[in-house]
C-alpha cells in the first residue's frame, strides 16, 4: 500500500461526471502510475483534489467527488497539500515510513 506517482501526467474527461460520482473516464490515462491493490494517487479536477484508488483503462475509481465536472476539463496529477498531509499523516500514525513510488517517463 503506497502512494504513487508519475510526471507530467494529465489529460481530459471524456464525459461529465455528477458531484458524489466514485469513478470518471479521461480520454487518455497511459502518463498516470499504475495502481495495485491498496494503492492511491491524487489527481486534480480544475479546483477539485480527488484522491485515486484503482486506474483500469481510462476509468478512475475514486473517493466521491465533491463537486460536478464536464466533459473536456483538465484532470492532471499534481503535488497537493492533500497528498502531502496524507503521507504526513501515514508516516506519523505508523511510526514507520510510508513506500512511495516514482514512475518515470
Amino acid at each position: 500500500m503506497s502512494v504513487k506517482f508519475s510526471n507530467n501526467a494529465a489529460t481530459t474527461l471524456s464525459a461529465g461526471v455528477s458531484a458524489g460520482a466514485t469513478s470518471f473516464t479521461v480520454a487518455d490515462a497511459a502518463a498516470f502510475p499504475t495502481l495495485g491493490s491498496g494503492d492511491w494517487t491524487y489527481v486534480t479536477l480544475t479546483l477539485e483534489v480527488v484522491k485515486v484508488t484503482a486506474i483500469s483503462g481510462s476509468t478512475f475509481t475514486c473517493v466521491a467527488l465533491a463537486a460536478g465536472h464536464t466533459s473536456g476539463e483538465g484532470v492532471e496529477l499534481r503535488m497537493t497539500a492533500e497528498l502531502l498531509n496524507d503521507f504526513a499523516s501515514d508516516t506519523e500514525s505508523t511510526g514507520t515510513s510510508v513506500a512511495m513510488s516514482i514512475a518515470l517517463g
